[in-house]
């Protein structure tokens, strides 16, 4: 009986390994068939990428869920109580902290940008300063005076079209291209208005490198490829990074920057775990745009980001979270992109209008088109303390 349990059990188990190798072969050759019919019908075959379509193109949010309208501004406060997180921009002057407490968790970048995941995926510039640094760019700046014999700080002021020696090429431009170029605001005399933010200290109008055309320049600089650009003015220049950005590709740069800095998907997270600071920053200098051949102005290189000189340029930086920024918002509607990084030159700087204008040459050759950002942009009036982190960190 035990030696007929013995043939039954090694019957059974020899049973078992031709099923199991039976379906392993079957498997096998399942496997097969299907790699051959999957190849002859180019499964495998790499994916050919059209070079001439932006992959960056419609990026920007607008909803964190289907038709909530997240990204879209929103009151500051409701029921005497800040219902947004952190904005920008602030007040950067050393020292200063923010009123509202942003918790341990959420701090900016202290690293530079090179030295991380990200990359610079736009630059666009902002007329007058839309931080605020005591001494540096401040509401005691000045700068060229507008029409009305003014040259106040901030609010919305028409220009005087001769300060343009540009003028004639923009109204040909406009009527060539049209938009963007016909979506600048005009004052009620035909002046260029955008908001005026703060201004620095160096403005001279007795120095011939702070003239224009409008003030007798003995020989006044030409604008190529800016727009709207005035030589003596005061200009807060972005570059917005990111992690998600076409890095390394001929579409990293985009207008507008939200295309750039949400370009890939998957990276930037909005909800649990926020990382947004951690993916995303900016950064900002500003400049005074003079008009001199003096080696000490010239600067070749603002498309890839800001000056560094390792002398006075980028020594004193405050890097602290907040918001997008521009005419948008304010201190009663706020940015619902945030909290995001921002490093912010602390020192107002002198540049050269010929090495303003190869910013905008260079942004010209990029894949896509980055006309709409040519011209500065109004400026933000600087956030209340209340909606300012005060989580704000320093370099020097």
């Amino acid at each position: 009986e035990e030696g007929a349990q013995e043939f039954n059990k090694k019957k059974t188990i020899g049973g078992l390994v031709k099923v199991v190798v039976g379906l392993t072969v079957g498997l096998v050759i399942a496997a097969s068939v299907s790699v051959g019919i999957a190849a002859s019908q180019d499964a495998f075959k790499e994916v050919e990428v059209d070079p001439s379509v932006n992959p960056c193109k419609a990026q920007k949010p607008y909803h964190a869920a289907p038709g909530d309208h997240y990204f879209h501004n929103i009151e500051c406060m409701k029921d005497n109580l800040v219902q947004v997180l952190e904005q920008a921009g602030a007040n950067v002057t050393r020292g200063y902290v923010g009123g509202l407490d942003a918790g341990n968790w959420r701090t900016p970048i202290l690293d530079h940008y090179d030295d991380t995941d990200l990359c610079t995926v736009n630059v666009h510039w902002h007329l007058g300063a839309e931080h605020l640094s005591e001494g540096q760019y401040d509401y005691h700046g000045t700068g060229p005076a507008y029409k009305n014999g003014t040259n106040g700080v901030h609010g919305y002021h028409d220009r005087d079209s001769e300060d343009y020696t540009s003028y004639e090429e923009h109204k040909k431009m406009k009527k060539d291209m049209g938009d963007p170029y016909d979506r600048r605001r005009l004052g009620a005399a035909g002046g260029w208005e955008e908001r005026l933010g703060l201004r620095c200290h160096h403005y001279d109008d007795e120095h011939e490198m702070f003239k224009t055309a409008a003030t007798n320049a003995t020989d006044p600089y030409e604008w190529k490829h800016c727009v709207e650009m005035m030589v003596g003015e005061t200009y807060e220049v972005h570059w917005p990074h990111s992690a998600a950005g076409a890095c390394g590709t001929e579409w990293q740069y985009q207008t507008p920057f939200y295309d750039g800095v949400f370009c890939k998907e998957g990276i930037v997270n909005i909800l649990t775990p926020l990382n947004t600071y951690e993916k995303i920053g900016v950064q900002g200098q500003v400049f005074t745009i003079v008009n001199s051949d003096e080696e000490e102005y010239q600067y070749e290189n603002l498309i890839d980001g800001a000056w560094m000189d390792g002398k006075d340029k980028w020594v004193d930086v405050a890097k602290y979270t907040g918001s997008t920024t521009g005419t948008t918002r304010n201190n009663e509607m706020c940015s619902r992109y945030a909290p995001i990084t921002w490093q912010v030159d602390r020192t107002c700087h002198m540049i050269s209008a010929k090495s303003f204008d190869k910013l905008c040459w260079d942004m010209k050759q990029k894949k896509d088109d980055m006309g709409g950002d040519l011209y500065p942009h109004g400026a933000r009036e600087i956030v209340a303390d209340y909606l300012v982190a005060n989580n704000q960190q320093s370099r020097k």
